[in-house]
């Protein structure tokens, strides 16, 4: 017999909120023909390389802008495919509590972690089309802060 917990969230709306997603840039290239197996997603996956970057910050229009970037499969002598994801999201916040240092640690700390279900998702769908198997952006591990 199995048992659950209900859990209350008490979420309150954030002061910074996400209002637009764009894709900058996609780019897959298959690179071999043969099957994939467990094992070459595993090394697909193991050189996902992820980057992020705040590209401004504008206090006149309280708006953040952020990039997140993937690269998939450079880094291997001969990989399935090479794949390159970039989607840019833009931040709405309110609020006159944020100086341009709390807002660049905001955008560190928070947006690309926002972005990311976004990039996994683009990716996954991408990839499905492909003779290989789905390429699945893996878990990360978020930092904590206190």
């Amino acid at each position: 017999m199995s048992t659950t917990t209900k859990h209350e969230l008490a979420l309150e709306h954030s002061d910074v909120q996400l209002v637009e997603i764009n894709l900058s840039k996609v780019a897959f290239e298959i690179k071999s023909d043969k099957v994939s197996t467990p094992e070459d997603i595993d090394a697909i996956r193991d050189a996902c390389k992820i980057s992020g970057r705040t590209v401004s910050i504008d206090e006149a229009k309280r708006e953040i802008t952020v990039e997140l970037a993937v690269k998939v499969g450079f880094d291997l002598d001969e990989p399935l495919y090479t794949f390159e994801y970039v989607i840019i999201g833009r931040f709405a916040y309110r609020g006159n509590e944020y100086d341009s240092a709390r807002l660049e640690l905001w955008a560190r700390n928070n947006a690309i972690y926002t972005l990311i279900p976004f990039l996994r998702e683009g990716m996954y769908v991408t990839t499905l089309t492909s003779k290989h198997a789905p390429f699945l952006l893996p878990m990360f591990t978020i930092p904590l802060t206190t």
